[in-house]
């Protein structure tokens, strides 16, 4: 199973173009989940999702590799797009840690903000948030927010984000946890666990 992207026509569902479409993968399972573009003219587009073994993450000729830790590592990957929807590849890193991780959703304004899910060495997973600039640095920015240590299943799944730069988070939790990974306590309790 490969990742793809693909522009199509809003009118009918067809393909831009030949160009418009490309893939990625390796051997064992890769999977985009999400896409970022914004109705800007020639806005960056940004793929975020998961992968295993090496993929190259480049369309067309060029080969930009990254090889997971893993299992699973998120990636996220920002291309540039021309007017005739050719894509091309600033760059692609690595999202996660030793075990199962995946990026759920992207979202962009001057900053690339990221919803993850980061899984530990007792099969639980965490709901990560977290931003990088333009060119693939990360920012101080958000974090886990669900202990390491905690065998229940968390998942963001969605962001968005509105004109004031408000950026929106939605998905679930099974544990106590605290929603701010700042300094601040935001706690929220599951349904039947308070």
């Amino acid at each position: 199973m490969d990742a793809f992207v693909a522009t199509l026509n809003s009118s009918d569902g067809t393909i831009v173009n030949l160009n418009s479409v490309f893939t990625f993968g390796s051997t064992a399972d890769d999977v985009a989940n999400s896409i970022y573009r914004s109705d800007e003219s020639l806005s960056p587009v940004l793929i975020g999702g998961k992968f295993s073994n090496i993929v190259d993450f480049a369309p067309g000729s060029i080969v930009s590799n990254l090889t997971s830790s893993g299992s699973f590592d998120g990636f996220l990957a920002y291309y540039s797009a021309s007017l005739d929807n050719n894509y091309t590849l600033n760059w692609a890193k690595k999202i996660g840690e030793a075990y199962q991780d995946e990026v759920a959703d992207v979202v962009y304004n001057t900053n690339v903000f990221y919803a993850a899910r980061f899984q530990n060495s007792t099969f639980g997973t965490s709901v990560y948030l977290g931003s990088l600039d333009i060119f693939g640095n990360e920012r101080m920015y958000g974090g886990r927010l669900v202990p390491i240590t905690q065998n229940s299943q968390n998942y963001a799944a969605s962001l968005e984000i509105n004109n004031s730069n408000e950026v929106f988070c939605a998905g679930f939790f099974g544990v106590t946890t605290d929603f701010d990974p700042g300094p601040g306590v935001a706690n929220l309790f599951p349904i039947g666990s308070a």
